[in-house]
């Protein structure tokens, strides 16, 4: 039977009732909703304001979206330390995933992100005040 020989409402795509659904740890149903400077602090949404992408006039690279602002050592790793964030445009952001590593992104692009990261961490407010 085809989806649009069902009756209206009925959706295929639906889970069966048996099998269990994933657990949400206490954190995550928390943190659900929350705006992101209330996850990751005031200058994770900062970096998102007040920088441009860390390779904005690189010859090869063309900016396109928001800023994001990535981790460069992942959450799950323990890189919630504020000079871990790179603010990276949304087309950046979406590469650096897409190759898995900083290694091969800072390879391609020629760039060392930590780096870059801690030099935005240090021109910042929060910075020049430690």
């Amino acid at each position: 039977m085809r989806d649009t020989d069902r009756p209206y409402g009925f959706n295929s795509t639906l889970r069966s009732a048996a099998k269990p659904m994933r657990k949400v740890s206490e954190r995550k149903r928390r943190e659900r909703g929350l705006p992101e400077a209330r996850k990751y602090g005031a200058y994770f949404a900062y970096v998102k304001s007040q920088y441009a992408c860390a390779l904005a006039g690189h010859p090869k690279h063309k900016c396109f979206g928001p800023i994001d602002a990535h981790h460069v050592v992942l959450v799950s790793q323990g890189g919630l330390d504020e000079a871990n964030l790179l603010p990276l445009c949304r087309l950046a952001h979406d590469r650096m995933h897409a190759l898995g590593s900083h290694e091969l992104f800072d390879a391609e692009w020629n760039i060392y992100s930590a780096a870059l990261a801690l030099i935005a961490w240090e021109k910042s407010p929060w910075g020049r005040s430690r």
